[in-house]
């Protein structure tokens, strides 16, 4: 835990200064064990470097391994659809990390902080609720002194209210929190002024008959009723649309069907290949993976974005986000003031 973190970190319980005792400091001079006090005598482990104000793990059922570990193994497709898709269809370019502080919530794997440093991001800040921060992420942490970890939930965020003035990404985060408008709404508590916070939401058509019974159907029908099932049958299940959905027509009944899910489309060598084991990942994940899916419609959407920010020159992709054909990983931007 560097100095820069600790300086920032308050207590969720009032609000108080953090302060560390008994601290162990590493070769950089950062924290790596130690005790986080505030004004409330509520106490929070440091342990491995990483400040934890969560004494639970989210546990996520995976089909080979973990979700991060997937992430590394296939890295350089990751780092490719989220430089193509995820920053360019939402920024349209990389310069937005220019100097900039980073909160990345739930960032999984830790690479995409790494990748945000390259791009010139100034300091980034990992945030994760599960078993993520001592594996991947925290060799990630190792490999720069500009990365900090925080084990912690959205809900109740570790920082003082309207503080930070840089900038938040949840890249297909919060459809995974107990309550999508509380941790939404809990970060854009944090941002002062200038500050930007960047989301994604899966939105659901509604205009027809048949798009609500498709939500029915699938998202929360055959979706609960597999989450009740063993890994190995959800697993199969997996591999096996996950095979049906390479034959041509095949993909477009699936994928639009929400009974397969594939988030990038891989080319070149071997793309059969990618396409397969990226499909198989994410399918389990949304029908396994996760207690919580959440998806809304587009009046719920807007309404929400709305509420926090009534000033629409503040806010950008909107309209795109909620078209049918949206881009590729495109995530919508709020900026505060």
């Amino acid at each position: 835990m560097t100095p820069f973190l600790l300086n920032m970190l308050r207590d969720p319980a009032d609000g108080s200064q953090l302060k560390v005792k008994h601290p162990r400091y590493n070769e950089h001079g950062h924290v790596s064990d130690g005790i986080l006090v505030g004004k409330s005598g509520v106490t929070y482990p440091v342990r491995k470097g990483i400040p934890r104000f969560t004494g639970q793990r989210q546990k996520i059922r995976t089909v080979l391994t973990d979700k991060e570990q997937h992430t590394e193994a296939h890295k350089s497709l990751h780092k490719h659809a989220w430089e193509n898709e995820f920053v360019q269809n939402t920024f349209g370019g990389d310069t937005i990390f220019k100097d900039k502080v980073v909160i990345d919530c739930g960032g999984g794997s830790g690479y995409q902080g790494l990748w945000m440093l390259e791009k010139g991001a100034k300091h980034v800040i990992h945030i994760e609720c599960s078993r993520a921060v001592d594996g991947v992420v925290r060799e990630c942490m190792e490999e720069s002194p500009h990365i900090d970890i925080i084990q912690c939930t959205l809900d109740e965020l570790p920082f003082k209210a309207e503080s930070f003035d840089g900038l938040i990404i949840c890249n297909d985060t919060l459809r995974h929190c107990d309550s999508f408008d509380n941790s939404l709404k809990s970060l854009w508590g944090i941002l002062e002024n200038g500050g930007e916070l960047v989301f994604q939401c899966p939105v659901r058509q509604n205009r027809y008959w048949y798009h609500h019974l498709r939500h029915v159907l699938i998202h929360k029908g055959f979706r609960k009723f597999m989450q009740k099932r063993s890994s190995f049958t959800v697993g199969l299940y997996a591999r096996i649309v996950s095979f049906l959905h390479l034959i041509p027509g095949m993909n477009y009944v699936l994928i639009r069907n929400n009974l397969v899910y594939r988030t990038t489309k891989p080319s070149g060598h071997f793309c059969l290949a990618r396409r397969y084991k990226d499909a198989v990942h994410h399918t389990f994940e949304y029908f396994a993976g996760y207690k919580f899916e959440h998806v809304k419609t587009q009046d719920e959407l807007k309404n929400l974005v709305s509420f926090l920010q009534s000033n629409p020159v503040h806010v950008e992709n909107m309209e795109h986000v909620c078209h049918k054909h949206r881009p590729n990983g495109m995530a919508i931007r709020m900026r505060k003031s």
